[in-house]
């Protein structure tokens, strides 16, 4: 069935103002919302991340003073212009004011909540409206100057340009899957792109990471409490510098037998702060050099590979604490993986430069 709200109130509730379960009922549709108020709530104003839509209009409504986030919009199957989230009021919600996979929107305003804006899922947003003209505004949220996101179901592109409000800030990494991008989908990041990585984060990749930067725009992970690239994007009461260890891994390339992460792709990406910068699993080779890699600054290892044939070149991995390069193969009878390394500089490590390791995984 198909439904629509508006001129309502969802306020006070013990868990969601409005909630749309399709994860037991894939029927049930919600086409749109509009000229509502959804405040107070103990979980979500607005709560549909599992939507079945193939178009959406959200317009005219005030979400505020949430116990988590504001709204979850999640309708991966409809294109960027089929939804529309326009001249919205995300104020005060303790977590993400809006969470939404792509749309159009406009004209929406962010202001208090713990991070404005966050995007997940098919991630090929417009934030201008029919005239060309992005009328979003962002004001008083914890991290300034970033949108949140959120792994899960990432494809699509990930653009370099944030809202116009928020010029030349970052992104904030938070998982929430198991695998972020999942088989037979692709992820492109954009060159310049700047991924600012929360608490105990990484970026698992079971089907195609496509990180093509440039000399002059690379793509850079790195702490959130790292201020030296976009400046400070993260809560002006937190006045700890970024530090070794401050996430868990940038990247995790993790081939299986049917995905195409083999044909990954890394050139000029700088990884900073992580435990391990970047691992590499699967009995597999993969296709593409990474090239122009610059890893620093890590508590464990620069690069761990597993069990994969790969070609490192033009590399720089420096200052982690145990080894640059780590490669091992858990296979006794019958070692797997090969790696080439060329033109690379590893220096500075707190163990080996690169140390290789064949053994039972106990």
């Amino acid at each position: 069935f198909v439904f629509s709200i508006d001129s309502s109130e969802f306020s006070y509730n013990n868990r969601s103002g409005v909630y749309i379960d399709n994860y037991s009922n894939a029927t049930a549709i919600i086409d749109s919302v509009t000229n509502s108020a959804m405040s107070n709530n103990g979980e979500y104003g607005f709560d549909m991340a599992s939507g079945n839509n193939s178009s959406f209009y959200f317009a005219n409504n005030t979400i505020e003073n949430n116990n988590l986030s504001g709204a979850h919009i999640y309708t991966p199957n409809a294109s960027t212009e089929e939804v529309e989230i326009v001249n919205n009021s995300f104020l005060n919600n303790r977590e993400t004011g809006l969470r939404t996979t792509q749309a159009r929107m406009y004209g929406n305003n962010f202001e208090g909540n713990e991070i404005g804006l966050g995007i997940w899922g098919p991630i090929n947003f417009i934030f201008t409206n029919l005239t060309g003209t992005d009328d979003n505004t962002f004001a008083n949220n914890d991290y300034q100057n970033a949108l949140e996101l959120l792994g899960r179901g990432l494809k699509g592109t990930l653009s370099a340009e944030l809202p116009a409000d928020i010029a030349g800030g970052s992104y904030m990494y938070r998982n929430q899957n198991s695998y972020n991008v999942e088989e037979g989908d692709t992820l492109t990041i954009e060159p310049g792109t700047v991924i600012k990585m929360l608490d105990n984060q990484r970026l698992y990749v079971r089907g195609l990471l496509i990180a093509d930067g440039t000399d002059t725009d690379p793509i850079t992970f790195t702490s959130y409490r790292d201020d030296k690239i976009n400046g400070n994007n993260n809560p002006v009461t937190d006045t700890t510098s970024a530090a070794k260890g401050d996430y868990y891994n940038a990247i995790v390339l993790d081939d299986n037998t049917n995905s195409d992460t083999e044909q990954s792709l890394l050139d000029h990406v700088i990884v900073k702060y992580a435990r391990t910068g970047i691992e590499i699993h699967g009995f597999t080779t993969y296709t593409n050099d990474f090239t122009n890699l610059t890893i620093q600054n890590g508590s464990n290892h620069g690069i761990l590979i597993q069990d994969a044939t790969l070609t490192i070149d033009n590399a720089l991995i420096e200052n982690n604490d145990d080894w640059g390069i780590y490669a091992r193969s858990y296979q006794t009878s019958l070692p797997t993986g090969e790696l080439t390394v060329r033109n690379s500089i590893i220096r500075n490590n707190g163990d080996q430069g690169i140390e290789t390791f064949r053994g039972p995984s106990s």
